[in-house]
């Protein structure tokens, strides 16, 4: 017999949710008007290609000084959930102060902000900061770019006890900063911090991993210990998806990432067993339940 669970804790957090209302709320308010997000709104492909085809558009950060040229604009400019480097939003609200025609709307993430405002508020240029997550992530570019002081990017446990070992960070005279990207594995988090305390006890840690991240990766922790086949619906860019099947895939070696319904492998459809469906916060309701419906 066939049984499909589907995790309590899957498809839009508060923070993407949010962004994705007040995007598509714009579109209906200013149908005059350009509406350009600066990055991918969220890391779903099939949710991007809905709103290009609300002409909607995406523009990278290192076009959009050339776009600002432009006068008057008549658009609205949107801050991606993962947020942008601070460079970019002063240079987005200098251009709002001289084109009255220009309207910016930030949907940064409130847990990213946050961090924004922990970096400028305890880093200093006696401060090194230890930032886990991923440099080529917009979120970790955009938090770096609020350091104030030295710091460095690592993107595993593994990378921040050779980094300790091999340089000579644990003497800095200074206080050691620890943060995170929102999304990245609870668990290495702590490690990293209790590493570093056995060290410099002295150093300040801030858990800044979301709390809709940790309660997603505690559930399929424990989903993907009793079933027979795990199935995370998302897209392959995305940091929270990424955590949540390598979790599953090192509880239950039958475990897929499916963008929709479409990607499906052959050998996912069972006939009988459980099978656990989870998905990213920017994951879109109708994509979960299209993977459900399909495995039925």
């Amino acid at each position: 017999m066939k049984k499909i669970i589907r995790a309590e804790h899957s498809g839009f957090c508060f923070g993407v949710k949010r962004a994705v209302d007040q995007v598509l709320n714009l579109r209906n308010q200013y149908k005059d008007k350009r509406i350009i997000i600066v990055g991918e709104l969220i890391h779903n492909s099939v949710f991007i290609d809905r709103l290009h085809k609300q002409n909607i558009e995406t523009i990278e950060e290192d076009r959009l000084k050339e776009l600002l040229k432009n006068k008057p604009l008549n658009a609205v400019v949107i801050i991606r959930t993962h947020g942008i480097q601070k460079s970019i939003s002063d240079l987005l609200n200098q251009a709002k102060g001289i084109d009255s025609t220009l309207e910016v709307v930030d949907c940064t993430c409130p847990f990213v902000k946050k961090i924004y405002g922990i970096m400028q508020d305890n880093t200093s240029d006696e401060t090194f900061t230890i930032l886990f997550g991923n440099q080529n992530h917009p979120e970790t570019i955009g938090t770096s770019s609020f350091i104030t002081g030295p710091y460095k990017i690592v993107s595993s446990f593994d990378e921040a006890k050779e980094y300790f070992e091999t340089t000579d960070v644990l003497k800095y005279k200074g206080t050691i900063v620890v943060a995170a990207q929102t999304t990245q594995n609870h668990d290495e988090l702590l490690k990293i911090k209790n590493l570093l305390f056995s060290y410099r006890p002295d150093s300040l840690f801030f858990d800044t991993i979301c709390n809709v991240t940790e309660q997603r990766q505690r559930e399929i922790d424990t989903l993907s210990k009793n079933c027979d086949e795990v199935i995370v619906v998302g897209s392959n860019k995305s940091s929270n998806t990424q955590k949540l099947y390598h979790i599953a895939l090192a509880n239950c070696e039958k475990s897929f990432l499916v963008n929709d319904k479409n990607n499906l492998p052959e050998e996912a459809f069972i006939d009988d067993g459980t099978i656990v469906v989870i998905a990213g916060a920017s994951t879109p309701d109708d994509l979960i339940e299209g993977v459900i419906e399909a495995l039925k």
